[in-house]
């Protein structure tokens, strides 16, 4: 093995000289040729319509849909005397614009943004966003689902409720709303709403959205009263009630968006009236109001409708898709919001006999038709509340985790059922759209035994908890079609691999399949095309709807988040432990994981652990076999921040294992410059000044500029991200310099940058000064991918020893104080 490259400038004398460490020493060149470097060297990555393509988070696409792409980088501009917080400004800017107008198109499977959305529902601190830019950020993303998501004037939604309701109830309702409208005030109960219908009827506008409110609460309990007075002993029906609060923020939210109005499903014996909904995780249904009925305020209220009901998806782990209202002056829009589109009916016009009868009758629908078709999952039921707090002991502190989940999973190989107590929410669905992924962690249900615990509600449970993974993953719609990406056949593999090794700490599967659906007493895979089937059996070809397929997977051991790690030195040891499992099972099972992140690698406490602590690997979500050489197809997979540059850029050359490990060492850097624990994160307002934070939001091309350039000569590397490491973490500053050297200064392919076609306007002086490479270094690398990763693992090694080490120094010392 070569000798280790000096981690540091002071080693410089031995370091062998190369192209990128050629550049000038003054700070004056070295600005001077950064700026040349960076107008030279962005790649854009360009469709056949000439846009942009941005990423999306954690998205792979199949081969044959990979679209064309430019093998070399074309020159483009970055602002010049712009200081780091008017920069990220900029970017910030730029991605609000960009997600707005629906600038490029999806570049992977489950892409549903036109930027790097680095965010989650609200959740501010993740990439150190404050929680106006995420809301700001997420409304966007919104928006761009209306632009290019939304098939509006969908007459299968209208038809839908138009023919499933109950006919007679509807003609009932309908033929009652008009003769109370017509002056009929016999009934005292239904007549208090017939001003406010009169007062809805005779305006096409409004000069505030506010009497909407009203005018909505009204409409829907009449249609409720009457609802109850004709099926009050029928035990398949239920009401539809308003909340009393309008234009609120629910307890419950990540965010500081406020809906208009909430929704809420009761009893059909329940008392009709308003309801005092506080909570998302209680809402059926959202509905956003506008003065006018123009195609701006629709939209706007379409967006506003798709970004609140995200919180729902959050709050609720038995939702599959929903459904909601916009209502626009006195226009009512009904929305069916599924996991790649959202279908908006025809305009409701309650001015006419007609538009209010379809409004009825969607409320009829909704009070009659069973719940699976409200979007509720059949096999993840509500159980009594309390009982969460008595299986864990522990009082609950977020609303997300206030009511425990009974939970079935289906195993397809074995062909048996098991059922699951939820524990604790770990990760809700954060996206309107995509894959809803959800991971819960819970305990297995069985009959009592001496390894179970029994609950007040007299349920016996497994004492071991286990990990249960709730996602649509996009796929063929051909069940006799080789599914590489299946994460359940994967983690077969990696378990069939390592059943017999006991020192190996993996992903164990225990149980996983498609999620199964009762219809009729047959059993169903839960698929796009279960969902769709209530629009009719060609909807989804008509609609052009992607195909899904609901997956649960239950795995263990339990990790926590890798921000628990006590200090620098069990990081290091939690990411050895990751990265060894990754190179075996590259090496043994031929599978590349395709996405290191800080939310994929988890610490395992354990006192068998010399240590004390293991590394967890999980997540094979994104993973996919490779060939004979361990190569696996070119495609965007990743989690955005952590993304390779070859990811983000969609380069057309095979990933390797080297995309990884640069994933790696982007997560190392991230965590040492803003704190590996939660509690000493730096704050937001400082954050803007790091030149890493450019590696969190943004266009492609800025992002893959970015990188390349802290990436292409060791001075860059230290100056910008090194350099801003917080002091105390010397150990991982020297592991991110070892990896940095083995990955960009390799003899064969040092740098990041290179220029094809150098510019002839350049002085033949200044062309030699800051000569670039004329092959992408990040594709000669792929020629020395073993070696590289070799000595990776050593250089990995090496420092994990040095953290065990310091662990036992400080063991002694604090024996010693004792």
């Amino acid at each position: 093995m070569p000798p280790r490259k000096p981690r540091n400038a002071s080693q410089a004398a031995n370091r062998p000289v190369t192209r990128s460490m050629a550049k000038k020493s003054s700070g004056a060149s070295q600005l001077e040729d950064e700026a040349d470097l960076a107008r030279r060297t962005a790649q854009l990555v360009v469709h056949e319509d000439g846009a942009e393509q941005i990423p999306g988070q954690s998205s792979a696409t199949s081969a044959s849909q990979i679209p064309p792409r430019r093998k070399s980088p074309t020159r483009a501009a970055v602002p010049q005397n712009i200081t780091p917080m008017k920069h990220r400004q900029q970017r910030y800017k730029d991605a609000i614009k960009a997600a707005s107008r629906g600038t490029g198109k999806s570049g992977g499977q489950d892409t549903n943004s036109a930027y790097l959305y680095s965010g989650t529902a609200g959740h501010a601190d993740s990439y150190h966003h404050s929680q106006k830019e995420t809301d700001d950020l997420a409304l966007a993303h919104a928006k761009y689902i209306v632009d290019r998501r939304t098939q509006k004037d969908a007459a299968q939604v209208l038809a839908l409720f138009s023919s499933a309701a109950d006919s007679d109830t509807v003609d009932s309702i309908a033929a009652r709303m008009e003769s109370v409208l017509g002056g009929d005030l016999s009934d005292p109960e239904l007549a208090e709403y017939a001003g406010q219908f009169r007062e809805w009827l005779a305006h096409s506008s409004f000069s505030t959205e506010r009497p909407i409110y009203g005018y909505c609460e009204a409409f829907v309990l009449f249609v409720a009263r009457l609802i109850k007075s004709r099926h009050r002993r029928d035990a398949g029906w239920r009401l539809v009630l308003p909340g009393e609060c309008n234009d609120f923020k629910p307890i419950d939210s990540n965010s500081n968006r406020q809906p208009d109005m909430c929704f809420q499903l009761d009893a059909i014996d329940s008392n009709v009236s308003t309801r005092n909904i506080q909570r998302y995780i209680d809402t059926f249904a959202i509905a956003e109001a506008k003065r006018l009925d123009t195609r701006a305020e629709g939209d706007k209220a379409l967006a506003q409708l798709v970004d609140n009901s995200t919180n729902i998806y959050l709050a609720q782990l038995d939702r599959r898709f929903l459904w909601g209202l916009t209502v626009c002056a006195s226009s009512v829009y009904a929305a069916l919001m599924i996991h790649d589109k959202v279908l908006v009916s025809p305009a409701m016009d309650i001015r006419t006999a007609e538009g209010r009868k379809q409004f009825i009758s969607l409320l009829v629908y909704w009070s009659m038709c069973p719940q699976e078709r409200l979007g509720y999952d059949p096999t993840i039921r509500r159980c009594e509340s309390g009982e969460l707090q008595s299986m864990t002991g522990d009082s609950v502190q977020d609303e997300m985790d206030s009511i425990a989940y009974e939970i079935d999973c289906y195993d397809d190989k074995e062909c048996q059922w098991h059922t699951y107590i939820s524990v604790r929410t770990i990760a809700g669905a954060s996206r309107c759209m995509g894959r809803h992924t959800r991971t819960i962690i819970a305990r297995r249900k069985h009959e009592a035994g001496a390894s179970a615990i029994s609950t007040p509600a007299g349920a016996s449970v497994d004492a071991q908890e286990v990990v249960i993974k709730d996602a649509w993953a996009r796929t063929s719609a051909d069940a006799d079609k080789d599914d590489t990406r299946n994460e359940i056949e994967l983690l077969r593999i990696v378990r069939n691999t390592f059943s017999w090794d006991k020192s190996m700490m993996y992903s164990k599967l225990e149980a996983g399949g498609t999620v199964q659906l009762k219809r009729d007493g047959v059993y169903v895979d839960d698929t796009t095309a279960a969902v769709l089937d209530m629009l009719g059996s060609d909807a989804r070809e008509q609609l052009d709807i992607p195909y899904r397929v609901h997956r649960r997977i239950v795995t263990s051991p339990v990790g926590h988040d890798i921000k628990t790690v006590k200090n620098e030195e069990e990081l290091i040891i939690v990411l050895a432990e990751a990265m060894h499992c990754h190179n075996r099972i590259l090496n043994e099972c031929g599978i590349l994981h395709r996405d290191i992140s800080t939310g994929n690698i988890l610490v395992v406490r354990s006192d068998s652990a010399p240590s004390g602590v293991h590394g967890l690997l999980i997540d094979l979500d994104s993973a996919i076999q490779t060939d004979a050489n361990l190569k696996a197809p070119a495609e965007r997979s990743g989690t955005p921040v952590f993304m390779s540059i070859a990811n983000v850029e969609d380069l057309a050359e095979d990933r390797t294992a080297l995309d990884d490990w640069e994933s790696l060492l982007y997560v190392i850097c991230w965590l040492a410059t803003f704190g590996i624990k939660s509690s000493n994160r730096i704050a937001v307002i400082e954050n803007s000044e790091y030149p890493i934070t450019s590696w969190s939001v943004g266009t492609a091309t800025a992002i893959a500029l970015a990188k390349r350039t802290h990436m292409d000569s060791s001075k860059a590397f230290e100056t910008n991200i090194t350099d801003k490491f917080q002091s105390k973490y010397k150990l991982l500053k020297n592991l991110a310099l070892d990896i940095y050297w083995e990955l960009f200064q390799h003899k064969f392919c040092p740098g990041a940058i290179f220029d094809p076609n150098p510019s002839p306007e350049i002085s033949t002086r200044r062309r030699h000064r800051a000569s670039r490479p004329r092959e992408d270094p990040l594709v000669k690398r792929s020629q020395h991918v073993e070696e590289i990763v070799n000595n990776l693992m050593d250089a990995l090694e090496d420092i994990r020893k040095e953290a065990e080490q310091s662990i036992r120094n400080k063991d002694i010392a604090a024996s010693l104080k004792q």
